[in-house]
């Protein structure tokens, strides 16, 4: 398995790796004009896991400041292809705009590599943080029993188990606020999405960003 930066004819693959993620809802963010926004964005953001010829998992991500992200942004502004420029000129950080897996490869350390890869991008550019907003599949079956908050605070102590959160919390994206209506859509999640940060333990914050 090969885990490297993404190309212009990696773009079908990263398609299909949606399209298989995101069976059953209605998602329209990848296109091959969005991949390429993305490459032209930040190369070493966009990190691919190959193996056999097939993209089978896949880490993207855009420049973003860290205090943007203290409080719930609208999301439809963040995922904009348009406008990924805009984050270039204070960002200190990095947005994932997706983590995903091919569901018939999960549970085989691909997510962990992936992860690996993007800390050494983090340290290497100096940044501050790795940020994203995590889908909580596993709570509109309890949702009439517990309050988000608590769903949240039991999958990170581990008494519950959610096959998103989980992950994210497994490789240091800890969860900070939930994000409502974050995908409405999504009903599985309820709408809700969770604030997940993994902070770059190596950031010195009076050096300049790599950029």
């Amino acid at each position: 398995m090969e885990i490297r930066h993404y190309q212009p004819t990696d773009y079908a693959g990263v398609i299909a790796l949606f399209e298989d993620a995101y069976a059953g809802i209605d998602d329209n963010f990848a296109s091959f004009e969005d991949m390429e926004a993305l490459r032209l964005h930040f190369p070493e953001g966009q990190i691919v896991a190959e193996e056999s010829g097939q993209v089978v998992g896949l880490i993207l991500s855009l420049y973003c400041p860290y205090e943007m992200f203290t409080q719930p942004q609208p999301m439809a502004d963040i995922y904009d292809a348009r406008a990924f420029g805009r984050y270039n000129a204070d960002a200190d950080s990095l947005f994932a705009l997706e983590i995903l897996v091919r569901s018939d490869q999960k549970r085989k350390g691909i997510g962990k590599r992936l992860n690996a890869a993007l800390r050494r991008t983090m340290e290497q550019h100096n940044l501050r943080a790795f940020i994203g907003v995590s889908r909580i599949p596993g709570y509109s079956a309890v949702q009439a029993d517990m309050s988000v908050e608590t769903y949240v605070q039991k999958v990170l102590e581990g008494t519950l188990t959610d096959a998103a959160l989980s992950y994210n919390c497994a490789n240091r994206m800890l969860p900070r606020l939930p994000v409502p209506d974050y995908y409405p859509p999504d009903v599985d999640s309820a709408g809700y999405g969770v604030l997940v940060v993994q902070e770059n333990l190596r950031y010195q914050p009076d050096a300049v960003c790599c950029k």
